[in-house]
């Protein structure tokens, strides 16, 4: 799907978060929590933590702060079931197809 990405990693890499970069973050975290799916918003980017306002704006950083406002954790884990990773894909699809 064009509105959502996910960031590259090495083949022996084991992700600790599974970092998406999707399109309208706020509108889909909304729609998923309706339907009991539960995402999270990813850390800000690095300049707008307090101790690093000093170093830059957004203006200075902008793929930074493009990348941290559209960035999402989706549920994972040991737990998650085959039919919970559909469940959750399915409504992704979902929104998107309602959303164009």
């Amino acid at each position: 799907m064009k509105e959502i990405n996910f960031p590259p990693f090495q083949e022996e890499e084991i992700p600790l978060w599974v970092d998406a970069i999707v399109e309208e973050r706020n509108s889909l975290t909304e729609f998923l929590k309706m339907r009991n799916i539960h995402i999270r918003e990813a850390w800000p980017a690095i300049h707008r933590n307090p101790p690093f306002h000093s170093y830059g704006s957004d203006k200075d950083f902008p793929v930074s702060s493009k990348i941290s406002d559209n960035v999402i954790w989706l549920p994972n884990g040991p737990a998650l079931q085959d039919e919970d990773i559909n469940y959750i894909c399915e409504n992704i699809k979902a929104f998107y197809r309602e959303n164009k």
